[in-house]
């Protein structure tokens, strides 16, 4: 078994391909994010932003009660905004 020695250019263009790679992960990634917001509805429950944002109910409640996202009441129920949530 023999050990092969790559060469400058074969680096070179190795490197190149793992770029093109990852802006293509990364492009990918992008879009996945941008159809899961866009399939997501206007106002989110407290267990929709929770589970989006891994929190627990009540912490979510907590940043409720803190003013960290913008919401509405909707039949004495919390709706929190989207846009609060995702950004």
């Amino acid at each position: 078994m023999g050990i092969e020695i790559a060469t400058a250019e074969e680096i070179g263009a190795l490197t190149r391909e793992v770029g093109a790679l990852k802006e293509t992960v990364a492009s990918l990634v992008r879009e996945i994010e941008a159809q899961r917001r866009s399939a997501m509805p206007e106002w989110l429950t407290v267990k929709e932003a929770a589970a989006h944002l891994r929190l627990n109910a009540d912490t979510v409640r907590r940043k409720v009660r803190n003013g960290e996202f913008e919401t509405r009441r909707e039949g004495g129920r919390i709706r929190i905004a989207r846009a609060s949530v995702l950004g």
